[in-house]
């Protein structure tokens, strides 16, 4: 299986910024970041993601729509996993 980068993850080692160096520059918590990145938190405040994607110096509306699209893609793998249990 293939390991898929989010897209906050993409556009953070693109710009070659730490997470803690991110967390500063828009005032997020490292943890939050660390959840979106991970997965752990599917629906971030738009508020959150608006001030990532000022820090990263990406549109706004990009880094929702990229993050929604990861969202779902994550929520379907997940529906994968269970199904493959259950067959």
């Amino acid at each position: 299986m293939g390991i898929v980068v989010n897209a906050l993850k993409r556009h953070r080692v693109h710009r070659g910024a730490t997470k803690a160096a991110l967390a500063r520059d828009s005032r997020v918590h490292a943890d939050t970041i660390t959840a979106i990145e991970t997965y752990r938190t599917l629906t971030p405040h738009v508020d959150t993601v608006v001030r990532l994607a000022v820090a990263l110096g990406v549109p706004p509306a990009q880094l929702v729509e990229e993050i929604e699209a990861d969202a779902a893609a994550e929520r379907g793998r997940r529906m994968g996993v269970v199904r493959g249990r259950r067959a």
